[in-house]
């Protein structure tokens, strides 16, 4: 069988995009707990429970620049991935443990997952089994909060501020490559004169009759740059992804013969972006990290296979965060023939027995 050409830089960095942006459950070691592409570990805290879906279960919470990785210390492929961009509310308030006992403080992650058309919402709780160590709430709120600051680093922004006195406000840690004016954006059959910048991280181009007609398309939120002759010319093509809208830029410089130079220019600092990109997160570190000392020490696949795992539906449905809960509109009780007392109506396609195998 022929071996599959491997990806290029924009490619490679396209399939991880799921770190940021999905929620994930008991994947293999390989896929949860592999760090690069951009991805720092920031900090590292053993001896958490992951209390909704495998309470009295102690494990390993990672938090990265990303994302928040928790496995169990007994088996690390019980494990689960939350990117920053799922994350809808993070809130810290009691909830029950078994490791701990009674009711003690923990932290509550609302998260939206959407694949294929279909949207799901979870809850996770994370309890920290040490008694007294603030670090599982600040640690997260902290590093979310930073992404949460660095959006210009990886959305697409149309008719924002982005340059001061006719000059690009460049981001920290952002270099600029090259500015040319004249440069005409094609919008429909009418052209706009304007500034077009490339940089280390980002295109942008603003109109010279309006700084506020502008665009900033992060390389995060470019999908292709291609170099194509149309009608209206030779003309460097900006593509965006789906999740920036899926946008189609046409810009015009002339003379054409040098549309080739500046595209190359763009298309390298594109592609060397993708090899080493930066998400934005500026986070100091009270100490250093070391991700694979810390974050992976003891971590093997190995060749055990776990029956039943071919049924995704159980290993994250204790996750499911119901609609009823956020409008604290309970289901009605109902008396259990299997465990002999009243228990709350299940949700539907949930039985005792998933909802018992899930720890």
């Amino acid at each position: 069988m022929p071996k599959k050409p491997p990806l290029s830089p924009v490619e490679e960095l396209a399939s991880l995009e799921w770190r940021v942006r999905e929620c994930r459950f008991d994947r293999s070691v390989a896929e949860t707990i592999n760090f690069r592409l951009g991805e720092v570990v920031i900090d590292s805290l053993n001896d958490v429970e992951d209390t909704k879906g495998n309470n009295g279960q102690s494990g390993r919470l990672i938090v990265t620049n990303l994302r928040v990785i928790w496995h169990s210390h007994r088996n690390v492929k019980t494990n689960l991935s939350v990117g920053f961009l799922a994350m809808n509310r993070l809130v810290i308030k009691p909830t029950t443990s078994v490791l701990r006992g009674g009711n003690i403080r923990a932290l509550h992650i609302n998260a939206t997952n959407t694949r294929f058309g279909k949207t799901t919402k979870y809850h996770f709780i994370f309890t920290n089994v040490v008694e007294g160590s603030p670090r599982l709430f600040t640690s997260i709120q902290a590093v979310h909060k930073a992404f949460e600051s660095s959006r210009l680093y990886r959305e697409l922004r149309v008719r924002t501020a982005i340059t001061t006195h006719g000059q690009l406000i460049l981001l920290p840690g952002e270099l600029l490559i090259h500015s040319l004016d004249g440069v005409m954006n094609i919008n429909g059959d009418a052209g706009t004169l304007g500034t077009m910048t490339w940089t280390s991280h980002r295109i942008t181009w603003v109109s010279q009759m309006n700084e506020l007609y502008n665009i900033s398309v992060p390389y995060l939120a470019a999908a292709n740059l291609v170099l194509k002759d149309t009608k209206f010319g030779r003309l460097i093509i900006v593509k965006t992804k789906a999740t920036a809208w899926r946008y189609t830029l046409g810009f015009r410089i002339d003379p054409p013969e040098k549309a080739l130079e500046y595209f190359e220019q763009m298309r390298e600092a594109f592609n060397s972006f993708c090899r080493n990109p930066d998400f934005g997160v500026r986070f100091e570190q009270s100490a250093p990290m070391h991700p694979f000392e810390v974050a992976a020490a003891g971590v093997e696949d190995d060749d055990v296979e776990i029956l039943g795992a071919g049924d995704e539906g159980d290993a994250f449905g204790a996750y499911f965060a119901d609609d009823d809960e956020a409008s604290h509109e309970h289901r009605p009780p109902v008396f259990s023939e299997e465990l002999g007392l009243a228990i709350e109506t299940l949700r539907p396609g949930a039985t005792l027995r998933k909802l018992w195998t899930v720890t």
